[in-house]
């Protein structure tokens, strides 16, 4: 679906924001979705022409992708 749509779809549903992005050298963008306070995840494909597919999901947000400045992961 759009990948507006979805993101939408998973703000309402779950309270998931963009947590980090990464462009693959085909020009698909992975990204990550997590809740406030790590509750759920979700990870989506999306393709350039904005189509997007869920990939995965789980509960529980372990860690974030990136430590703080000074703190390791």
């Amino acid at each position: 679906m759009p990948s507006d749509v979805l993101h939408d779809e998973l703000a309402g549903q779950y309270g998931e924001q963009p947590a980090w992005a990464g462009l693959r050298s085909d020009g698909m963008v992975i990204e990550m979705l997590i809740a406030p306070g790590g509750g759920t995840w979700s990870l989506l494909l999306i393709r350039p022409d904005g189509i997007g597919c869920l990939i995965g999901a789980g509960e529980l947000w372990l860690r974030p992708a990136v430590a703080p400045p000074g703190e390791a992961l």
